[in-house]
């Protein structure tokens, strides 16, 4: 069976807010979350339609905070991203199954490198296909097909683990079983590994 994890609240907890309020608690926090982290330019810069000095600019005049301010929050934000302990090890018990896995993930060039250089897990997986690459974003068809057709591999045998109930519907679309993760949390995640078990109950091995 193919495991295709998403990264952000799925195996690596992401909270802007909690970010802004632990490192920068003298900036205004929705307004600082709401113009960097959820803006449009943002999802360009998921995307790769936008450079990491490109998008920058953008937040300035965006936010009115300063490049240096600017360029310090971008720099701390992958240093964020925190393991979900209990999907890390769901991960790894079942690679030791005999399951190949796979990320598919909307993220920064840049975010993704830092993320791979910190979090040794995340090196151990079988392939990934990330937003930046191909210039799309999930909920798109092409991050699914990009993902089955550069690993080969078939819609039946594959399984998508997602945050986002759209980014789900998407993949079901594609013929990918899907299992929700609501929340970054140890019982979210005993949630998916029951999900998951029923699902490989009726699935083989690869």
């Amino acid at each position: 069976m193919n495991i295709v994890f998403d990264i952000g609240d799925v195996l690596l907890r992401w909270d802007p807010q909690g970010y802004i309020r632990s490192s920068f608690p003298h900036l205004p926090l929705e307004q600082t979350a709401t113009g960097i982290f959820r803006s449009e330019d943002w999802y360009a810069l998921d995307a790769g339609r936008l450079s990491r000095a490109e998008a920058a600019a953008l937040f300035v005049a965006r936010t009115g905070l300063s490049v240096q301010m600017i360029e310090a929050l971008l720099e701390g934000m992958p240093r964020a991203l925190q393991p979900v302990q209990e999907m890390v090890e769901l991960a790894e018990r079942l690679r030791r199954g005999g399951h190949a896995l796979y990320l598919l993930s909307n993220i920064p060039e840049y975010v993704a490198a830092e993320a791979l250089r910190c979090h040794e897990f995340l090196t151990r997986f079988d392939g990934a296909v990330y937003s930046h690459e191909i210039l799309e974003l999930k909920p798109a068809p092409a991050m699914y097909q990009t993902l089955l057709q550069r690993y080969q591999l078939q819609a039946a045998q594959t399984v998508f683990i997602d945050d986002q109930p759209k980014n789900l519907r998407a993949a079901a679309a594609q013929g990918i079983a899907t299992v929700h993760m609501p929340a970054p949390t140890a019982i979210a995640a005993q949630q998916v590994g029951a999900a998951l078990d029923r699902l490989l109950l009726t699935t083989p091995a690869r």
